[in-house]
């Protein structure tokens, strides 16, 4: 819950900027640079992909070792006191029910999640991404596919971890993803070039 509320946030926010965006450029000017920001995530994304090992697992590490860390500042939480779940100083008080209700959806766990995600994500290829497609699509409709996109690889992530990470090479889903940006950016620019025709301005 507390990575898939982060980013419906970035994806509504990066969806609202590019719609924003329209207001103060002319929509050729802003698929102009949509289709070659494409091209340069296509190709940094195949390259990235291609001088990756078959069984690259850095993200996974440096994952492993925020944790790690967190879990070490907890223990630490621990010895003066401090409620693992909330943050809170612990007290024998019985809390009322709207605070209970509120340490349940907003405990430790939730909140670091969030943040962990939502800074992860902040300046992320995806989060350019939505914001470009908001520029010359619906943003209702880029904002519920990001959500939806994000909230199933999310999902799997949760549910499968590391199992899944093994299964799917990530150097695979690298390469997959820079073919992806460079047909978005061909599709993009087959489109800009037809608009232009039909306005006369070619």
């Amino acid at each position: 819950m507390g990575a898939m509320s982060a980013l419906a946030v970035m994806t509504a926010m990066s969806a609202a900027f590019g719609s924003v965006a329209t207001l103060f450029l002319r929509v050729e000017i802003t698929q102009l640079i949509s289709n070659i920001l494409f091209v340069l995530f296509g190709l940094r994304s195949l390259r990235e992909g291609i001088n990756m090992s078959e069984n690259d697992d850095t993200e996974f590490k440096e994952t492993d070792a925020e944790l790690k860390e967190a879990d070490e500042n907890e223990e630490k939480n621990k010895r003066v006191g401090v409620d693992a779940e909330s943050g809170l100083v612990a007290s024998g008080e019985t809390l009322p029910f709207h605070r209970k209700c509120l340490r349940t959806f907003f405990n430790r766990i939730y909140l670091q999640s969030f943040t962990m995600t939502f800074l992860a994500e902040w300046g992320d290829r995806s989060q350019i991404t939505t914001v470009i497609l908001a520029t010359h699509d619906d943003p209702y409709g880029v904002t519920l596919g990001g959500c939806i996109g994000h909230f199933i690889c999310t999902g799997f992530a949760v549910l499968g971890g590391r199992l899944i990470a093994q299964k799917i090479s990530v150097r695979t889903i690298t390469i997959i993803g820079g073919v992806v940006f460079l047909l978005f950016s061909v599709h993009g620019f087959y489109t800009l070039f037809s608009e232009l025709n039909g306005t006369k301005l070619f």
